[in-house]
């Protein structure tokens, strides 16, 4: 019982984390099995950058910058 008790804070922040970043790869289009690197030590950093250095697919007529909702 105890072993699980120190995988639980894991387990969860695996889950917290891991269905936000499942749902944002499918959007930008990159594999939702990158999630997986998020699991690593420094994987969910190196996810970061990849994101943050990808080219983001834009809406047809969206133009540059911040639209109004």
């Amino acid at each position: 019982m105890e072993t699980f008790a120190h995988l639980l804070p894991s387990l969860l922040l695996a889950i917290v984390t891991g269905i936000p970043l499942w749902i944002l790869l499918g959007r930008v289009g990159l594999s939702r099995w990158w999630t997986l690197l998020a699991i690593l030590p420094l994987g969910f950093l190196i996810l970061l950058w990849m994101l943050a250095l990808r080219r983001w697919p834009r809406l047809p007529g969206q133009e540059r910058g911040l639209q109004p909702q």
